[in-house]
């Protein structure tokens, strides 16, 4: 049955009337006056006042809380519709307010780098810190490594950011979701739809339109390429510029936010390089299923030849919905809620941002979840990872403010634990061995996404750095580093590469932080370790999980492991475990497939 009465998202119930109705106008404008009100109160700020240092840091967190409703709020009429005014102006007035209430936090962040080690101890020995002590700690480490000196240039690096850094964020956002492609289908003449359109296509069964579809985009991308590599150019080189200031490298600054150390990422990719003659494995027999000796560029998402080639929205709701009571009630319910109130956004048509995402609403205690359903399963799994975005959100709604600092990496635990319980559903309840075959095609096509194209935009994204220092980028350059980057990772298995992903993934040009992209590896493989231990336990797991899950709010990644799971992250061993449900699914595509 299907529980949400449109696919469209009710933004009403977060301020009514829209980025230009009164509501939200108000409630910004009281956002704006009590952050800049707040600012010379911190500018002033003395060491030896720790009650008002506690009081600062109380009311910077509650105005976060009410900034992230409205930044929300902005996002999601900007992503629906990004031919609105009114939607591009909230947009970006929104994100100011971001760098302004930072503008703010500077002195915090100077005084907790340079307050000495009996003060910083005083500071929290008031029981009203005890909440906020963890995210504190953080927070000092950080600020003693990551931030400039004095607390000027650090103020000014902050205003600058807008212009220097943001403004390139902002630009990309305006031409991704504005893009037009011309699509050339079999048998049709030429029109123009929008990217998230096209986007769309890349799972059709038929290769003439996959091929159209990857033709049109590649097209419609080269005409922007040179604006996309002005934009990386300039987003890169200050970040360069800062972490040059600082004395770090490049990641320094994505490991302290994610709470993970350099020796947990070097044995993550451990186990993506494990996994990865199995992936190969698989390419050359899907290749060979499809009749091609490679596949290529436009192929990665096609279905089995001969596989059920739709499914409506309203059955991919009750699939997923089924899927979570299988594992646990609570997610199915809060599932159903989610659908029927309308916190999802998930229609094809023109004007809207390409990509996938959950935003949370705090001060509302929701999400709202955006993504372009297409009627096939990828995108069904799309909603399942989205709703699993959310229903972390949930879990962590139950904890303090300062406990809800879920980390990029640990973000995606819930989420793709989501996708897998409604995969593994799925292929469970195939109807037969085609549909099986079919259901575990998707289960290894995220296998390749996850072990072989992030690790590529990963490696991308640390060559961004070392061509800055040479120049400022060229688009034929990037898109030769982007085919080389693409061949490595996938071991040289594809025909074809998609020589402009640079230029289409917004993942490089988020302009607030950088290498969003290992963080997806993390979750899926960390998830996966997760999904192990809870099919294995069954019931019991669920209190365990949602310990996990609120914890990942605030603690150290490393001590999450050791303390809830009793696994060592920095050992290879606990992600090469983490991949044998795919190489085993991959033994099982190729015992099934064989001639």
């Amino acid at each position: 049955m299907p529980y949400a009465p449109s696919p469209r998202w009710d933004l009403e119930t977060i301020f009514a009337g829209g980025p230009h109705g009164a509501p939200f106008r108000a409630e910004f404008a009281a956002v704006k006056q009590a952050i800049e009100g707040l600012i010379p109160r911190t500018e002033d700020i003395s060491t030896n006042d720790l009650d008002e240092i506690r009081a600062l840091l109380n009311e910077i967190q509650l105005l976060g809380e009410r900034l992230g409703e409205l930044r929300t709020y902005a996002s999601c009429n900007f992503a629906a519709d990004t031919t609105s005014a009114d939607a591009r102006e909230a947009d970006v007035l929104t994100a100011e307010l971001v760098n302004r209430l930072n503008r703010a936090d500077v002195p915090i962040q100077s005084l907790l780098a340079d307050v000495d080690d009996a003060s910083f101890a005083a500071l929290l020995a008031d029981p009203s810190m005890d909440e906020m002590a963890p995210l504190l700690r953080h927070r000092r480490e950080g600020a003693k490594r990551l931030t400039l000196r004095p607390k000027a240039m650090q103020a000014l690096l902050n205003d600058l950011e807008r212009e220097a850094l943001h403004g390139w964020g902002q630009l990309y956002d305006n031409l991704s979701g504005t893009l037009e492609v011309e699509l050339a289908l079999p048998g049709e003449a030429p029109k123009k739809v929008g990217i998230a359109v096209v986007n769309g296509m890349r799972g059709h069964a038929d290769e003439a339109v996959r091929k159209a579809a990857y033709d049109g985009a590649a097209k419609a991308w080269s005409g922007a390429a040179d604006t996309c590599a002005m934009a990386l150019t300039h987003i890169t080189g200050a970040r360069q510029t800062r972490f040059d200031r600082l004395g770090v490298d490049e990641l320094a600054c994505t490991l302290h936010d994610n709470r993970v150390d350099r020796g947990i990422l070097d044995a993550m990719w451990i186990a993506a390089d494990h996994a990865r003659p199995k992936l190969t494995a698989y390419l050359a027999r899907k290749a060979k299923l499809l009749g091609k000796p490679k596949l290529d560029a436009w192929d990665t998402l096609a279905p089995m030849p001969d596989a059920d080639k739709t499914i409506s929205w309203e059955q991919a709701q009750d699939v997923v919905v089924e899927a979570f009571d299988g594992i646990d009630p609570d997610m199915g319910a809060f599932a159903r809620e989610a659908l029927r109130k309308r916190w999802i956004d998930a229609e094809s048509r023109p004007g809207r941002m390409p990509g996938g995402f959950c935003a949370p609403v705090p001060r509302s205690k929701q999400s709202r979840i955006f993504l372009t359903f297409t009627n096939t399963v990828d995108t069904m799994l799309t909603l399942a990872h989205e709703l699993g975005h959310s229903f972390h959100d949930e879990v962590l709604f139950q904890n303090p403010i300062a406990r809800r600092e879920v980390t990029s990496a640990l973000a995606e635990t819930a989420s793709t634990f989501a996708e897998a319980v409604v995969r593994d559903a799925a292929i469970a309840n195939a109807p037969d061995a085609a549909a099986r075959v079919q259901l575990l095609d998707q289960d290894l096509q995220a296998g390749v996404a996850f072990l072989m194209n992030i690790p590529a935009r990963f490696q991308f994204e640390q060559k961004l750095f070392q061509l800055r220092r040479q120049g400022p980028f060229r688009a034929d350059q990037l898109r030769a580093e982007m085919v080389d980057c693409l061949k490595v990772t996938h071991a040289d298995a594809l025909n074809t590469y998609d020589d402009l992903f640079w230029a289409s993934k917004l993942h490089f040009y988020i302009s607030s932080f950088g290498f969003y992209n290992w963080s997806y590896t993390f979750g899926y493989l960390f998830s996966a370790s997760v999904y192990q231990r809870a099919r294995e336990e069954g019931p019991a797991f669920r209190a365990t999980y949602r310990k996990l899950l609120a914890r990942t709010g605030w603690d150290d990644t490393r001590a999450i492991g050791r303390d809830v799971l009793g696994e060592d992250l920095g050992d290879p061993a606990f992600w090469i475990r983490a991949t044998k449900p795919l190489t085993k699914g991959v033994d099982e595509f190729l015992a099934t497939t064989a001639t």
